[in-house]
């Protein structure tokens, strides 16, 4: 029984021998192309870093309480394109930028204050007939526009200024300094103020001042 048990016991150990080596002969050699027969190795993922640098597009301004809020940019009103400079500003030959119902527009000037925040309209032509034909009463349509820090256009200004005379509709021809030079269907020539927003007898004329035993002054010819 001793020597049957031994020989079991050697028979179990050589099968278990055979068994080791024949799994070491499948196994590739480093190096060595893959064989239908070799073991599939699954391959270990790589982790890519990507770092992403944000940059900020408007300049920020720190606050008492430390919250940081963007600073508007400063922003102003676009040059029209075809003007003609006429003493402190251009004449221009647009549209007023609004619904124009009770006037009819020959021309315009503007001059821009406040580094280009305010605009300053001067419209001219005449007031229309309830038909929406010319008329022979001249108008001065005085327009003033204003930009915030935020691109938002308002109108802070408007009124009409009727020609002394009923000459026909008038046109801007030139301006000294802000007094412009308006000229009428039928020859009669009229200055306007733009600053003082009046009819005035000349470009030279002087307003008189407002004081106890002022003298008015007289018109120039």
């Amino acid at each position: 029984m001793l020597k049957s048990a031994q020989a079991a016991f050697l028979l179990a150990m050589l099968f278990a021998l055979l068994l080791s080596m024949a799994a070491c002969s499948t196994l590739p050699e480093p190096g060595s192309p893959p064989t239908l027969n070799s073991p599939v190795q699954t391959p270990i993922p790589t982790i890519m870093q990507v770092t992403v640098t944000l940059q900020p597009t408007r300049a920020l301004k720190p606050s008492p309480t430390g919250i940081e809020f963007a600073t508007p940019e400063p922003v102003d009103l676009a040059p029209i394109p075809g003007s003609t400079p006429a003493g402190a500003g251009a004449i221009v030959h647009v549209m007023p930028p609004f619904f124009t119902h009770d006037f009819l527009v020959e021309n315009s000037w503007y001059k821009d204050t406040m580094n280009g925040t305010i605009r300053t309209f001067v419209h001219t032509g005449n007031v229309p007939s309830p038909g929406g034909f010319a008329t022979q009463q001249g108008v001065v349509v005085v327009q003033v526009l204003k930009m915030d820090a935020h691109g938002t256009v308002s109108m802070v200004y408007y009124k009409q200024f009727l020609t002394p005379a009923q000459s026909g509709p008038v046109h801007i021809t030139g301006a000294v300094g802000e007094r412009l030079i308006l000229q009428s269907t039928n020859g009669t020539t009229f200055y306007f103020d733009a600053p003082a927003r009046q009819f005035v007898p000349s470009l030279t004329w002087v307003s008189p001042i407002s004081t106890p035993g002022a003298q008015p002054a007289k018109p120039s010819p």
